[in-house]
């Protein structure tokens, strides 16, 4: 593939030294590659978490933290869509709700992410009176956007470079 048929997508790292680092994905625009598309989930281990679509994102005024981006892959063009625009019944064009509607997909990256279920609640309280055994896998951020990138290389959307890509990623 070349370039003027593909572009890069990537993991935006926000690191944190009490936490793990918040991990998003990142599909810039092809013409302007300061806007794009931010795909990720919000929330805590202990509460649940909500997966957010952010198109027309601006990755220099939007972010007020420091980040780091983590290259994952070159996809093809023809699975990332910049102009957000759905067709009506009719088959004319009207513009779809742009910003955080997360249930909408506009392209084949968000309908793979649509699929994937946010992690729910995964914390376990101390003070319950269940005996559980076992150890709780903590579900956040980085493994379900771990999982969206899994779920890309099995749809054919990414080559699986990407995985290892990702596994390399800062964890905090």
């Amino acid at each position: 593939m070349s370039p003027a048929t593909t572009r890069p997508i990537y993991v935006i790292v926000y690191r944190s030294r009490l936490f793990p680092a918040h991990w998003s994905l990142w599909i810039p625009r092809k013409l302007d590659k300061d806007i794009g598309k931010v795909i990720h989930v919000n929330g805590s281990a202990a509460s649940g978490f909500e997966r957010e679509f952010r198109r027309d994102f601006n990755l220099t005024t939007d972010i007020s933290q420091s980040y780091s981006l983590v290259f994952l892959a070159d996809v093809d063009n023809r699975y990332i869509v910049d102009d957000f625009k759905l067709p009506d019944q009719e088959g004319d064009d009207i513009e779809a709700q742009t910003g955080d509607d997360s249930e909408v997909a506009i392209d084949d990256i968000e309908r793979v992410a649509l699929a994937l279920p946010p992690p729910k609640k995964s914390l376990r309280s101390s003070y319950t009176t269940q005996v559980v055994k076992g150890r709780a896998q903590l579900l956040n951020c980085q493994s379900w956007l771990r999982e969206l990138v899994v779920s890309l290389v099995k749809n054919g959307i990414v080559p699986g470079t990407a995985v290892a890509a990702m596994d390399g990623a800062p964890e905090n």
